[in-house]
C-alpha cells in the first residue's frame, strides 16, 4: 500500500497531465466552433465570432491564428465599422485541403473530388455492368487513384480523406459493409482495404444516412438539428436522422432503415423476405407506373387512372412519414430521392394526409420540404463525412 505522502506526490505528478489533456480537448471543441460558424455563415470577424460563439476575443485571436497557420481559414478582407477599427474577415480557406466523397449503389458508383468547402474540382463514375466485387471496386479504386492524381497536378491540397456512401447495412465504426442484399454483397472491410492502399483516413456509411450529412451541410437542413431525411426511390426508401445536431448511427451503426419498417400487415412481401414493409408497399403501389415523371404529368393533366395510382403513393408515403414524425419529433422532414423530389407539387396533399396521423399539435407541425440537392447527394454527403471529422465537434 502507498503511504499518504508518496500518494499525494503521485497524485500531483498526474495532475497536470489531466489537466493538460483536458485544455486540450477545450481548445478543439473552440476551433470546431469556430470552423462550424465559418462553414454555416462567412465571412466574418474575429469579434463577430466572438460574439457568436461565445468565446473570448483573445481566444478567437489565437484560435484563428493557429487555424490560418493550419491553412484551413484564411483571411478575405475588410468588414464594415462598428465604431472602431474595422476587423479583418476570416472564411474558411479552399485550398485547406481535398476530400473524395464516393457513391456506391447497385446501379452505378461516382467518385467526386472537392476542396475545403466542398466544391467540386473532379468527378467521374461509371454504371455497373457486373456486381462482381473485386470488379466493381477495382475500378472504382482505380478512379480515386485518378481523382488524387489530378489534385496533385493541378491543386496539390493535402488530401483528408475519402467518404464511402454504399447500399446495405453498414458497421460504421469498423468501416464494414456488412450486407448489401441488391449487390449480392458481405463483410467488405472498406475502410482497412483502402486506408492501407490510399494512406488516407476512410469514412463509410449506408448512402440514405451520408445524403442526410449532406443535406444538413449544403441543403433543406441546414441549420437544423433535429430532422428526417427520406431518399424514395421507385424499389425501395432509406433514411437517415439528426438528432441533437448530429447523425444518428444506432448500436450497431445500422439506424436509417426506415423503408423496412411495415405498414401494413399482410401486405406485399419485401426483398428483405418480410411482409408489408413500407417499401415494399410504396414498390406495389407504383408497379403499374412505367415511368413515374409521366405519372406525375399524367395526373397533373386530370388522368383518371395516374390520379389514383398518385393518390395510393400519396397516401403510403403520409402513413409512413407520420410514423417517423411520432417516433423522433423532428423538426423537419426532408423528402429526397428521384421519387421524393418528383412528389413536390403534391406536399400539401402529403401535409394534409400526415397532420391527422400524428399525435403534434397542429400549431408545432413539423416542416415537409424536397431536398434541395437534386443529383449526387449521396457523393456530396460522402465529402461531407470527410470534412466534418475537421469540422465537426470533437466526441472524445
Amino acid at each position: 500500500m502507498l503511504s499518504g505522502a508518496r500518494s499525494t506526490a503521485l497524485d500531483n505528478r498526474m495532475k497536470p497531465k489531466r489537466q493538460t489533456a483536458n485544455h486540450n480537448l477545450i481548445r478543439r471543441i473552440n476551433r470546431s466552433l469556430i470552423l462550424h460558424q465559418l462553414r454555416t455563415a462567412a465571412p466574418q470577424s474575429r469579434a463577430t465570432l466572438a460574439e457568436r460563439t461565445g468565446l473570448t476575443r483573445s481566444t478567437v485571436s489565437s484560435l484563428a491564428d493557429e487555424l490560418i497557420a493550419a491553412n484551413l481559414i484564411h483571411e478575405t478582407g475588410v468588414g464594415p465599422s462598428r465604431g472602431g477599427r474595422r476587423g479583418t474577415l476570416l472564411a474558411l480557406n479552399p485550398q485547406g485541403g481535398c476530400a473524395i466523397g464516393v457513391e456506391m449503389t447497385e446501379d452505378a458508383v461516382l467518385v467526386m473530388l472537392t476542396d475545403f468547402v466542398a466544391q467540386p474540382r473532379w468527378q467521374q463514375g461509371f454504371t455497373l455492368k457486373t456486381t462482381d466485387p473485386d470488379a466493381v471496386i477495382e475500378r472504382t479504386e482505380a478512379l480515386i487513384t485518378e481523382a488524387l492524381r489530378y489534385n496533385a497536378d493541378h491543386d496539390a491540397m493535402r488530401p483528408l480523406g475519402i467518404g464511402l456512401g454504399i447500399v446495405g447495412l453498414v458497421d460504421a465504426a469498423a468501416g464494414v459493409l456488412k450486407k448489401a442484399t441488391n449487390l449480392g454483397w458481405e463483410g467488405i472491410p472498406f475502410r482497412q482495404r483502402w486506408e492501407e492502399r490510399f494512406h488516407l483516413p476512410v469514412y463509410i456509411g449506408n448512402e440514405a444516412s451520408i445524403a442526410t450529412l449532406g443535406e444538413n451541410y449544403f441543403g433543406a437542413a441546414q441549420g437544423y438539428s433535429d430532422f428526417v431525411y427520406l431518399k424514395i426511390a421507385r424499389n425501395a426508401i432509406g433514411g437517415g436522422v439528426f438528432v441533437n445536431g448530429a447523425l444518428y448511427h444506432g448500436t450497431d451503426g445500422y439506424a436509417g432503415e426506415v423503408g423496412h419498417m411495415v405498414i401494413e400487415l399482410g401486405g406485399p412481401r419485401c426483398t428483405c423476405g418480410r411482409y408489408g414493409c413500407w417499401e415494399a408497399v410504396l414498390r406495389e403501389a407504383l408497379v403499374f407506373a412505367a415511368n413515374v415523371v409521366m405519372l406525375v404529368e399524367d395526373a397533373q393533366q386530370g388522368d383518371n387512372e395516374a390520379q389514383q395510382v398518385l393518390e395510393r403513393v400519396i397516401e403510403v408515403i403520409a402513413v409512413g412519414v407520420a410514423n417517423l414524425i411520432n417516433i423522433f419529433n423532428p423538426q423537419m422532414v426532408v423528402l429526397g430521392g428521384e421519387v421524393g423530389q418528383l412528389l413536390a407539387p403534391m406536399l400539401p396533399e402529403i401535409r394534409r394526409q400526415v397532420a391527422p396521423r400524428t399525435i403534434i399539435p397542429e400549431a408545432q407541425s413539423v416542416e415537409l420540404v424536397t431536398s434541395q440537392i437534386t443529383t449526387n447527394a449521396c457523393a456530396l454527403g460522402a465529402v461531407a463525412l470527410v470534412l466534418d471529422d475537421i469540422l465537426g465537434e470533437p466526441n472524445h
